[in-house]
């Protein structure tokens, strides 16, 4: 059994046995015609499956992206390595296998020779040289 009934228009809450409200006299009958020109509320679920899908496809995109990145990333950094590996003269194709006495890349290269021999002419060159003697003539004595 109802005790109360409140009003739809201004909210007021009235005796389950008025008819009309007391503080806007609107019919508290007619509610039940109000509500069935009303829809009824839709459901949140669709807008949950909506942003659940919009969330998956967005990490999708981000993990392709990523995967990409990295993929990029990854090969500077090889190309980086072999272009450091040809600088200095190593044959990273061929590497020895464990034990096996290591050559000297550095000391037998053409171009490290020649660089030596720069650096060695060039150490000579600063090399301090002697400074020339100058003769000074002594004072001669006056009687």
């Amino acid at each position: 059994m109802k005790t109360s009934k409140k009003c739809y228009r201004c909210g007021l809450v009235n005796f389950a046995t008025d008819d009309l409200c007391r503080r806007c006299s609107e019919d508290l009958n007619s509610f039940a015609q109000v509500t069935a020109s009303v829809p009824a509320p839709r459901s949140k679920s669709t807008l949950y499956v909506f942003l659940f899908a919009l969330a998956l496809i967005g990490f999708g995109v981000w993990g392709y992206l990523y995967k990409k990145g990295s993929d990029r990333e990854l090969a500077q950094k090889a190309e980086w390595a072999r272009r450091q590996n040809d600088y200095a003269g190593h044959d990273i194709s061929t590497i020895p296998p464990a034990g096996a006495p290591t050559r000297q890349l550095l000391h037998n290269d053409e171009k490290m020779k020649r660089l030596n021999e720069e650096m060695e002419k060039i150490k000579k060159d600063l090399q301090p040289r002697p400074m020339p003697s100058i003769s000074v003539p002594t004072p001669v004595q006056v009687p």
